[in-house]
């Protein structure tokens, strides 16, 4: 009987050495990435502004075209633990320095 229960006993002691933490919650933070802009900092964008007008606003953007240099992307991701990954895209075109159009965030 004695060898039977040490053998339970290391068997369930391995057991736990195997399959590790996984059935204890592990913390995973949140991930911001990107350029972190709002609504009101898009609505302050206006078609005529300066690229450096628009540096001062926003930042610099996180992806510049170099093949088409009068477009700025500026994206931004954010997923917590239980949530679907929340993304915001804000594309501008520029034409002889200037903002001429603007694509993707609801700017209400």
């Amino acid at each position: 009987m004695e060898c039977i229960l040490r053998k339970l006993g290391v068997f369930f002691i391995a057991s736990l050495l195997l399959t590790g933490c996984t059935w204890i919650p592990v913390y995973h933070p949140d991930a911001q990435q990107g350029n972190i802009f709002t609504s009101h900092d898009a609505a302050r964008l206006k078609v005529g502004m300066s690229q450096e007008q628009v540096l001062y606003v926003l930042g610099a953007p996180v992806l510049k075209q170099n093949f088409v240099l009068n477009r700025w992307d500026y994206v931004y991701t954010f997923k917590t633990r239980r949530k679907p990954m929340e993304e915001k895209r804000l594309t501008l075109y520029f034409k002889e320095n200037r903002l001429v159009k603007i694509d993707g965030i609801d700017r209400t």
